[in-house]
């Protein structure tokens, strides 16, 4: 499928809920900061349809937040944050940028926003007000704002991940791997973040979220490089899955980076897009086919 039809029919998708049932904000990629890409909320499908169209721009990401009746995203051309009324389209206001916006989350009334040349910045939502802009030193590519408490996690391409100070936008730690490519989108879990290495040997590592020091790191699969990882309980623990250019999906403890299980499919770009989870269910697609597999054991459900 195109990749700019995908996205329209994700944004119609995203504004049909919103529109017809006053849902809950998607404040970030995958939802929540476990990246499980579910939402409570029930959708009528019969009242899918075109609502709005909105045109200028494109997209430099695959990413759009819905929260307090905004539509936010990305684009590369215009470099900006652009963000419209949800319900009519309409565009609000934008935030120009020096390069290609990329992935951003909301929360209370904020938007923290990653751009390609490896800025974080801070804007109202209501106005795009800028707030704050914090530099990473290397270009960010994929790796998502996360925000859990007072910190943002992010990773950059330029062997670090950093923990920000949500509030003003300073650094409260920066975790460091010489030759490490943080192009994957961080998730949480019990005061641990947990981001993926996408230069070889292509490693997971779990790092304390309080003060950046290692945990663990393992190294998994062949690719750690688009789509992310999603992360969900099981029982007494919480397991990690992702796709791997190897047409792998991996299953980890997130407790000690063991593996799990993992599950093959005989071709298809399964690193492209993050797994999605639910009642014990992995959902994940690949280049023509959709999967629904057991999330502890792999099989195929």
């Amino acid at each position: 499928m195109n990749f700019k039809l995908f996205i329209a029919l994700l944004l119609i998708f995203l504004l049909s809920i919103p529109c017809v049932f006053g849902a809950d904000n998607w404040n970030t990629f995958g939802y929540d900061f476990n990246r499980t890409s579910y939402s409570p909320e029930t959708i009528n499908i019969t009242n899918w349809g075109q609502i709005w169209n909105f045109t200028g721009f494109d997209f430099s990401d695959d990413n759009i937040i819905v929260a307090d009746g905004h539509v936010v995203f990305g684009s590369e051309s215009p470099d900006a944050f652009l963000v419209l009324n949800a319900t009519t389209g309409t565009e609000i206001c934008r935030v120009n940028t020096t390069s290609d916006a990329l992935d951003c989350s909301h929360e209370n009334g904020i938007v923290y926003g990653a751009l390609g040349t490896g800025n974080v910045t801070a804007f109202y939502i209501n106005n795009c007000t800028q707030i704050w802009n914090f530099s990473t030193g290397g270009n960010i590519y994929r790796s998502n704002t996360l925000i859990v408490g007072d910190f943002i996690y992010i990773g950059n391409d330029k062997n670090y991940t950093y923990a920000i100070n949500k509030t003003d936008g300073t650094e409260i730690w920066s975790f460091d791997v010489p030759g490490a490519n943080f192009r994957t989108r961080p998730v949480y879990y019990n005061d641990t973040v947990y981001i993926g290495d996408s230069l070889s040997p292509y490693k997971m590592y779990a790092i304390n979220a309080t003060d950046g020091s290692e945990l663990w790191n393992v190294t998994v699969g062949t690719s750690l490089l688009y789509g992310g990882a999603v992360l969900y309980p099981s029982g007494d623990d919480a397991y990690i899955a992702w796709g791997s250019y190897d047409n792998h999906i991996y299953v980890l403890n997130s407790s000690d980076g063991a593996e799990v299980c993992n599950y093959s499919v005989p071709y298809g770009d399964v690193y492209l897009a993050a797994p999605a989870y639910h009642s014990d269910t992995l959902y994940f697609g690949s280049s023509s086919n959709m999967y629904a597999i057991n999330a502890t054991n792999c099989s195929l459900t």
